[in-house]
């Protein structure tokens, strides 16, 4: 099988749009935990339009896999050099082709939770996004209040010396963060749910309240 890589974006279909950027000059500023494909066709496709434009050359995005199944992103992206093909296809049966180029890597968590933590305590780093999907911020569907108990977060709260969840990464890093004084990245919610900045903030600093109450203050206060 030949792989889709940055050697033959030249010898693509001329149909096929392809990033016309040098990608070794892309340094990363966004760490994206959940490539699905909703990130994938609009927040991914997005910084590779700015991209394209010669702009958002400090915002390429570090996707990041916690779970068991995102072992096939990384298999699919390690050996693309973490390219893709975006395909739109349009009411009257066009079908559009264009290679994104804005991922520049692609961690699992699984196997080096340490690498992750080293790239949140980068400085470059100003946002951490998520698509996790609702079940990812642990809240009661009928209290909706903070769920201890949920199990992608029970792990962390039970005080493993390795964060397994994307609230365990994300609180670990900012409080590393906090102790080297490096500014605090801002968290985006880019999931399907009604006030997702809101219900991501509250989650967050509730998940770390169990951790250190005196970080969750920290966290409310200078947090985005």
């Amino acid at each position: 099988m030949a792989y889709l890589s940055d050697e033959v974006l030249g010898n693509l279909p001329k149909d096929v749009v392809v990033p016309a950027y040098d990608r070794s000059k892309i340094t990363p500023g966004i760490v994206h935990f959940g490539v699905g494909g909703f990130h994938r066709s609009h927040q991914a496709f997005t910084i590779d339009n700015l991209l394209a434009q010669g702009l958002a050359q400090d915002w390429g995005i570090i996707g990041v896999g916690l779970l068991k199944s995102d072992e096939r992103m990384l298999a699919a992206l390690e050996p693309q050099n973490s390219l893709y093909t975006l395909v739109t296809k349009f009411p009257n049966g066009q079908m559009n082709y264009r290679v994104i180029g804005s991922i520049i890597s692609y961690l699992y968590a699984p196997q080096d939770p340490q690498a992750i933590l080293a790239i949140l305590v980068n400085p470059a780093i100003r946002i951490v996004s998520l698509t996790i999907t609702e079940g990812g911020y642990c809240f009661d569907p009928v209290t909706g209040e903070f769920d201890p108990t949920a199990p992608s977060v029970c792990v962390d709260l039970q005080g493993a010396d390795r964060p397994v969840s994307a609230f365990g990464f994300i609180v670990e890093g900012l409080r590393l963060r906090r102790e080297l004084g490096i500014s605090p990245f801002t968290v985006q919610s880019c999931d399907n749910i009604q006030s997702n900045g809101d219900v991501a903030k509250k989650m967050i600093t509730e998940f770390a309240k169990f951790r250190n109450p005196e970080l969750a203050e920290w966290i409310v206060s200078n947090v985005a």
